[in-house]
């Protein structure tokens, strides 16, 4: 199992935001404006309706499959 560190490009994306990766201790609104922070601003307002996890398969006879590049 991997650290479980969020990447951009991987877990963290357009579609996935800080707030939604359980990442909110790396968004500091207070150091003024910045790209993206209106968005993540606007989720943390409307709560969260995706919700990133990791899982581990207990399997030894499939492929793994994923986001990785």
């Amino acid at each position: 199992m991997e650290k479980a560190y969020r990447d951009y490009g991987a877990e963290l994306s357009n579609e996935i935001t800080l707030i939604e990766a359980d990442s909110t201790r790396f968004f500091a609104a207070a150091k003024g404006d910045f790209r993206g922070r209106a968005a993540t601003e606007a989720v943390r307002a409307a709560g969260v309706n995706t919700t990133l996890v990791y899982g581990e398969v207990a399997a030894t006879d499939c492929d793994i499959w994923g986001a990785r590049r």
